[in-house]
């Protein structure tokens, strides 16, 4: 930030009006909480230091960000890559973060006759195994099984939009044979302390943020319901087919819809997996809070009656929550998450994209009322983050104008607090 500061004065003082100012790529967010800066600036930037920026490119729902590396050289020309906002000086390095290809294992319909999506069609799970991997060893494995996210639908016409827009999200007819991840898949061992993990990700086509139990019929508008039956199949074939056993260690996490799916199911998964497995969660973008806006307790309210959720309000949340109408409480994360028994790892942005989005609902520009709310939001999710049991929880909590930390590779290097990060506190 210092350093930062003084390029700026520097640059200043041989400009003209108007002034020179930093543009951050990450929208909204103070100059004090991240160090990517538009690259149409380069006289900010030291000649031959290597600079990494993210470009955004907006959808209807949220922001996604493409990861650029270059080497700036006052002396040579832009190179093919460049995005549209840099100026001549900058040379494109090629992507240095080495990403996990997975491959896709259907469910036997025979076995999980439920482990359907929302159309019906079969689920499944895509698997890695770590480089080197002696499956004939009685060794301690340890591995990660991830939640995808990816929202979720609550009525007749969100579903109907669900499955125009994203049928990826309601049916595997599409899906490819392998997956190519990042972030939290890193095989790099330099990066990732997960590197030797056999990795398992479970692909999201039930809308139902993995809680639901319900079979088509008129009531759900023909639509399946079963995230409960999908993880459970996943983890009986973790058990059946991959060699979970005793002994091992699952790290089970998710982010967005993935995220919350995690925290929600975390205290059935000991049932179903063989005793002596120790579980741990990891869950990213779960905190959802209550503010001034009640879009998504509503919206959870209805999930809960529509997908028959009712099996994973977890036996302390139901306890508390008893009346009806407080029962979709145990769906939300502020409410829910002091109630998870099994230690847990919680990743969540102060400014979280979706939900601000959701709940504004739109980008920048703002009005002076909703600055005002962002930074309700911020306190509000520091406070829910400040509340949880600190004998068997762990928080890594950033600044930053983002939505899900786990699935970007900036995770292990960029999102760090006083040199702390999630690589550290998995480790």
């Amino acid at each position: 930030q210092e350093s930062l500061a003084k390029r700026m004065e520097q640059s200043k003082s041989g400009l003209s009006s108007p002034p020179l100012q930093p543009q951050i790529v990450l929208p909204h967010v103070p100059v004090s909480t991240v160090d990517y800066i538009n690259a149409s600036h380069p006289d900010l930037i030291q000649p031959h230091e290597k600079v990494h920026w993210l470009q955004n490119s907006k959808n209807d729902t949220n922001y996604s960000y493409s990861i650029f590396s270059a080497v700036y050289s006052p002396d040579s020309p832009p190179a093919p890559g460049i995005p549209p906002f840099a100026e001549p000086g900058f040379i494109a390095l090629p992507p240095t973060y080495r990403r996990q290809t997975l491959f896709k294992m259907s469910y036997p319909p025979e076995l999980y006759p439920n482990a359907v999506c929302n159309d019906g069609t079969m689920g499944a799970l895509y698997f890695a195994k770590p480089e080197g991997a002696d499956n004939n060893s009685d060794t301690p494995k340890t591995w990660l099984m991830y939640l995808q996210g990816g929202g979720w639908c609550f009525d007749k016409e969100s579903c109907r939009a669900r499955m125009q827009y994203t049928p990826d999200y309601m049916s595997s007819t599409r899906w490819a044979e392998t997956r190519v991840e990042g972030g939290i898949f890193s095989p790099d061992p330099s990066l990732s302390p997960l590197a030797h993990a056999y990795k398992v990700y479970q692909p999201y086509c039930t809308s139902d943020a993995f809680v639901g139990d319900a079979a088509a019929s008129d009531a759900t508008f023909g639509w399946h319901f079963r995230g409960q039956a999908n993880v459970e199949a996943t983890l009986k074939e973790m058990v059946r087919l991959l060699g979970l056993k005793s002994g091992d260690t699952l790290i089970f996490s998710g982010c967005s819809a993935g995220g919350r799916g995690a925290m929600f199911n975390i205290d059935y998964v000991p049932q179903m997996i063989p005793e002596g497995v120790r579980v741990i969660g990891l869950f990213d973008a779960a905190m959802w809070v209550i503010t001034s806006s009640f879009i998504l307790p509503q919206q959870t309210a209805m999930v809960l009656q529509l997908s028959n959720a009712y099996g994973r309000l977890g036996e302390k949340c139901a306890k508390v929550h008893t009346a009806p109408e407080e029962q979709w409480k145990c769906l939300y994360g502020q409410f829910r998450a002091q109630y998870v028994s099994l230690p847990f790892l919680m990743a969540a942005s102060q400014y979280d994209s979706f939900q601000l989005f959701t709940n504004t609902p739109h980008m920048e520009p703002y009005t002076q009322q909703e600055w005002e709310y962002i930074g309700q939001f911020r306190q509000a999710v520091r406070s829910a983050l400040s509340s949880l049991p600190q004998h068997s929880t762990t928080v890594f909590s950033v600044g930053c104008w983002l939505h899900c930390i786990t699935e970007t590779e900036l995770m292990w290097e960029r999102f760090v607090v006083d040199q702390y990060g999630i690589a550290l506190s998995l480790r």
